[in-house]
């Protein structure tokens, strides 16, 4: 991951221009990533010409380049089997790796009719070989044959009384050397870590039918705009506060995807009701995970930390910007995922390392998590200029950066980026006046939350 499997094929997609529409496939938390992706690789391409699929309403196939995420393409399977798209991307083509489930036989012959298929993923099995043979006869189904002979072969399927069991590995390396040399290209990091940059910055725009832009937000952010310069503060605060609830839905979603890859994450969040929210989606999922707030002692932060390095089944730590930004070594893990933004850069650097320490061998990926009309498009702005002072003068990460930032429009931005900068002044006064962030440190919590199937 990382490795650029998303510009190859926006570079393989503009190759066969003749040949558009094109179609991708992806999570429903990436797809406003793919435009921007589109945006910025193939600019000559109109907003009008991307088209995203949101509801099951709407079009899918009205636009040059087609956007829709793995549930509505089933939903919508048909409609897009009518078009006949020449060209189809099919991002983190893991999520086909059941060949039984009712979402891969109502994609897979949209695959079928298409001339060319390329399928996208870090991890095209997250556990066992069988996984695999969806996504392999999606490109050359005369490859292998049958399911039934390539689990004899690569599964080392037993029929049992109970039926076949075709859960196990065999002949692993052979079935390496077949994909290597016909359908797979496998780039990794360990290959062209020393041309990568030490941290990777990307933005991620959230898919605006998961960000809850409610009247309430709209009100706060109204507020804001228009307040006394005494009033900033409060006003300030509510806004903040507000788009962090607006933002949950999107960034639980974003999160959820991720933890279907099977690989350690950090998840960085400010308000308790981000955090809270995190922790109970991956409860639900039954996902083994660790929490680290102001209400967390040292003694325990260190064991959770532990924790989350050795104990292969904790996929995720989900640690408080303020309470669990410094002073934590959690190199085990090299993706590092900010659900909210914060107006002191060096608080984010100082985040993004406890990823990037001395025993990590992987490049570091850093994803924020950013809504559009709300107050990240007004903070995320700050931020980048101030990482970028921060780095002009040698104290900040010259990681790579991916991804528009939102542009100042009219003089009301203008007007919020001036007050941003006083603020910048003394913005960690502002956050300790803010009560709903976590509770007081040295207070005993059971931050460990031990869910697994």
């Amino acid at each position: 991951m990382g490795l650029g499997k998303t510009v190859q094929a926006i570079a393989i997609c503009s190759y066969y221009r003749d040949k558009w529409p094109v179609l991708i496939i992806c999570p429903s938390s990436v797809k406003m990533s793919w435009k921007q992706h589109f945006s910025d690789w193939l600019p000559s391409l109109t907003e009008e010409e991307i088209n995203i699929v949101s509801t099951g309403k709407e079009n899918p196939c009205k636009g040059q380049v087609n956007i829709i995420s793995y549930d509505l393409a089933s939903k919508l399977s048909k409609a897009l089997l009518s078009q006949k798209f020449d060209i189809i991307v099919m991002d983190e083509s893991h999520f086909l790796k059941s060949h039984n489930a009712s979402r891969t036989k109502n994609i897979f012959p949209l695959l079928q009719a298409s001339k060319h298929v390329i399928l996208l993923s870090g991890t095209p099995a997250l556990s066992r070989p069988k996984e695999l043979f969806t996504q392999i006869s999606a490109l050359d189904q005369k490859l292998f044959g049958s399911f039934h002979s390539f689990r004899l072969r690569y599964c080392n399927a037993k029929e049992t009384k109970y039926g076949w069991d075709d859960n196990g590995c065999s002949n692993s390396e052979e079935l390496s050397a077949v994909l290597s040399s016909t359908i797979m290209i496998r780039r990794m990091k360990s290959e062209v870590l020393n041309q990568l940059p030490e941290k990777q910055r990307q933005i991620i725009i959230l898919d605006p039918s998961f960000v809850e832009c409610s009247k309430k937000l709209q009100n706060s952010c109204q507020y804001f705009v228009t307040s006394q310069k005494k009033d900033k503060r409060t006003a300030l605060l509510a806004y903040y506060e507000d788009t962090s609830s607006a933002k949950l839905n999107g960034v639980c979603e974003f999160i959820s995807d991720k933890l279907l890859i099977g690989q350690k994450i950090i998840v960085f969040a400010h308000h308790i009701k981000m955090l809270d929210g995190i922790e109970e989606v991956v409860r639900k999922k039954n996902i083994c995970s660790i929490r680290i707030d102001g209400s967390t002692n040292s003694k325990q932060r260190q064991i959770l930390v532990d924790d989350f390095t050795n104990n292969k089944e904790c996929l995720i730590a989900i640690l408080s910007l303020t309470a669990a930004g410094t002073g934590l070594n959690i190199s085990v893990s090299s993706c590092v995922i900010f659900a909210e933004l914060y107006w002191n850069p060096g608080q984010l650097i100082q985040a993004e390392d406890r990823a990037y320490r001395i025993g990590q061998k992987n490049a570091v990926s850093v994803i924020y998590l950013v809504a559009k009309n709300t107050a990240d498009d007004y903070i995320w702005p700050i931020v980048q200029e101030k990482l970028h002072i921060l780095t002009n003068l040698g104290v900040g990460s010259r990681a790579g950066l991916h991804g528009q930032t939102s542009s100042f429009k009219d003089s009301r931005q203008r007007q919020i980026e001036d007050f941003f900068n006083e603020m910048l002044q003394d913005c960690d006064d502002i956050f300790l006046e803010n009560d709903c962030i976590s509770s007081k440190d040295g207070e005993e919590s059971c931050s460990k939350r031990m869910k697994m199937s």
